[in-house]
């Protein structure tokens, strides 16, 4: 592996931080003198000055174990976004080269009762994780063992008292230190022979960058399979988003709609700063999406609708996203359609639809062009960004794909053209329609938040 020269402000001084890197054509990255100035986004789409605030946190509910079951907070704390510029390639378009075998992680954070695994599992969905502060062996082992029972994988907590000094009061409740590297082997190297775990997790938010970087490297070195290593910022600040390809795999950003009271465009926007600081590096990006309540949060934004979900969903595969998380399944399971919603996103990807081989398929060159035939021609301004109403994604596996999103706030008629020259018709997946093509083009209509995924006919 090539090696990384990382040069990170802190006050007017320079730390020089060298890094062993998945590749090495990206050889260094200088930061901001500090962490939160202004911010300039430059795209192809739009140019904004805003700000944004971080996702909600997650505070921890100890019980008769050693451990910590995840619940919400109370008001997160406000931050800028860093100065950044994306130019037409930060777009995210193209999927990243994979570091290993294609996986599309698509789960819930925050079942922490292991008796839901079953309904689950039964869903259709294949991931779980728990957040834990504090986690023994034979926890994070029992966790693992009952989620192999029922066919789910585990992206593995790495329990944040063990990783860093930290003023949460369970980690004084439960007397844990941090783990030197022999102890966090000792964790590692045994979890690392479970067959159903597919990732570590940093501590969710973590801004301890030299202990995560020194987290990454123990994996690296006890789990003999050097799975990947996923880690969540937690904000839109880019100088922290920037900090993570040094120490992660996987990066996920969380896009709330209603938490952050933005537009769903919100989503493209997380989507398109992992894919800023991912650039030249082998790294993926999913994307974290709304299943709660604002209201837990002390917020009064509600929460997504079904519809809204499923546009959100898809604004962030367009976007580059080769992995779905929804926060969480304690809080949204229960609400107005929303688990309903998920399910069918699940077999649509991962299911019987199997759009996950198509959408982590190689990038290929976007040549379907759009035009907008009446409606709006722009998303409402997130953070200042205007956004394309239409965003859309073209896929060749076994035949071309095209994925579009109506993020406008309003419904939108578009015109699709400069399809293959031997395209006859599209066949709208999950809509039970076909749509004929003449001289390379069709138009459809999008009502706001529509989805639509159109598979390209060469003959009838």
């Amino acid at each position: 592996m090539g090696k990384r020269v990382l040069l990170v402000g802190v006050g007017v001084a320079m730390i020089v931080i060298v890094c062993a890197c998945r590749n090495s054509s990206l050889q260094s990255v200088v930061m901001p003198e500090t962490l939160t100035p202004e911010v300039s986004l430059v795209s192809s789409e739009a140019t904004a000055i805003g700000t944004a605030t971080n996702m909600p946190t997650a505070t921890d509910r100890p019980n008769e174990t050693p451990m910590a079951t995840v619940m919400p907070a109370s008001t997160p704390a406000v931050t800028d976004i860093a100065t950044a510029t994306l130019t037409a390639t930060d777009t995210a378009t193209a999927t990243p080269t994979a570091t290993s075998t294609p996986f599309f992680p698509l789960g819930f954070m925050g079942p922490a009762d292991e008796t839901q695994f079953p309904h689950i599992a039964a869903a259709g969905f294949n991931v779980v994780f728990e957040f834990r502060s504090v986690q023994e062996i034979d926890e994070a082992e029992d966790y693992l063992n009952r989620a192999q029972a029922v066919g789910l994988k585990v992206i593995q907590n790495m329990p944040s008292c063990r990783a860093y000094e930290s003023s949460n009061p369970v980690c004084e409740e439960w007397n844990a230190h941090v783990w030197s590297e022999a102890e966090w082997g000792e964790f590692i190297s045994p979890l690392a022979t479970h067959d159903n775990l597919v990732a570590w997790f940093l501590p969710d938010e973590i801004v301890n960058y030299a202990a995560a970087a020194d987290l990454y490297r123990w994996v690296k070195a006890y789990d003999p399979h050097q799975r990947p290593v996923y880690g969540n910022p937690g904000t839109f600040e880019l100088a922290k988003i920037a900090r993570f390809p040094t120490f992660s795999d996987f990066q996920w950003a969380a896009c709330y709609p209603e938490y952050y009271q933005e537009p769903r465009a919100i989503v493209t926007y997380g989507m398109k700063l992992d894919a800023m600081v991912s650039q030249g590096t082998d790294i993926r990006w999913g994307a974290i999406l709304q299943f709660f309540d604002s209201a837990e949060f002390g917020r009064g934004g509600g929460h997504p609708t079904a519809h809204e979900l499923r546009a959100d969903s898809y604004q962030a595969i367009i976007a580059g996203a080769t992995g779905l998380w929804y926060f969480s399944y304690d809080l949204g399971r229960d609400m107005d359609g929303l688990w309903e919603a998920t399910v069918t996103i699940a077999d649509e990807i991962i299911g019987l639809g199997g759009l996950d081989e198509v959408i982590l398929s190689p990038a290929v060159p976007q040549k379907i062009v759009k035009t907008i035939v009446s409606g709006p021609s722009h998303s409402p301004p997130t953070q200042g960004e205007v956004y394309d109403s239409i965003q859309m994604l073209q896929k060749e596996h076994n035949g071309t794909y095209l994925f579009a999103v109506n993020i406008a706030a309003d419904g939108v008629v578009v015109e699709f053209s400069n399809l293959p020259v031997e395209a006859v018709a599209v066949e709208v997946l999950f809509e039970n329609r076909t749509i004929f093509v003449s001289d390379g083009s069709f138009q459809d209509s999008f009502a706001q938040d529509d989805v639509h995924i159109y598979h390209v006919i060469t003959g009838i």
